[in-house]
């Protein structure tokens, strides 16, 4: 079914019926993606290695405007997809006296080691957790999208 713009009353209401699918959408997605996140932190905790256990600790799901500087997102604001992320290590000093953060990057990312010559590969615990549940999150995002937008041809 096609709509125009006499479906809902002119240019004016159809753009605030937009703005209130938009929010319904975002409403909508606040519950489930807080459900999704708590799932794959779960697993980005699972799949860390695990030395001393202060890197496994150090993983957080943080509002995206309160992370460090490098974990920024710039871009829109208060878009619900982007409000949180998933980051490991803080600022803190680590007992070989190196920033937690390096060091969580260092783990997830691969270094060379100190003889320089042999390589950390590295274990991306945080974006497999993510790659893990990524076909979830495209099947929550469709499922509030399709809701609202049937919502829109039954009124119409």
């Amino acid at each position: 079914m096609a709509l125009d713009e006499t479906d809902f009353g002119g240019k004016a209401k159809i753009k605030k019926k937009v703005n209130e699918i938009d929010d319904n959408i975002k409403e909508s997605l606040k519950d489930r993606l807080e459900i999704w996140w708590r799932e794959v932190l779960n697993d980005a905790i699972a799949l860390c290695p695990v030395d001393s256990g202060a890197l496994q600790s150090s993983i957080r799901i943080v509002d995206a405007s309160y992370a460090p500087e490098q974990f920024q997102v710039t871009g829109e604001t208060g878009n619900v997809l982007v409000d949180s992320i998933i980051i490991a290590g803080s600022s803190a000093l680590n007992n070989d006296g190196v920033p937690c953060m390096q060091y969580a990057l260092a783990v997830h990312d691969g270094h060379v080691m100190r003889d320089g010559k042999s390589i950390y590969m590295g274990v991306p615990f945080l974006a497999n957790a993510l790659l893990i549940h990524e076909a979830e999150l495209e099947a929550i995002l469709a499922d509030a999208t399709d809701e609202e937008l049937s919502k829109v041809t039954e009124e119409s």
